[in-house]
């Protein structure tokens, strides 16, 4: 589950694989300079076959020529 500035979510349901997966957030910040907050939070998994951990390889965030990311 993806939250936006604590109030906004999107439920992304990713499938299982290694290829990119894209998913089209239609979120809009009325304040251009405003940062918003994002949380990733992991609802479900299912038991793997040979390890007993959850692994997510990467998430990469793009927007508009006005965004700027960083991040903690």
């Amino acid at each position: 589950k993806l939250t936006i500035d604590g109030s906004k979510e999107y439920v992304l349901e990713l499938e299982d694989t290694k290829d990119l997966q894209l998913f089209d957030i239609n979120y809009k910040n009325d304040n251009i300079t405003k940062k918003i907050n994002m949380k990733f939070e992991i609802l479900e998994v299912y038991p793997g076959e040979k390890y007993d951990d959850t692994c997510l390889t990467s998430i990469y965030l793009s927007g508009g020529s006005n965004v700027q990311w960083g991040g903690r």
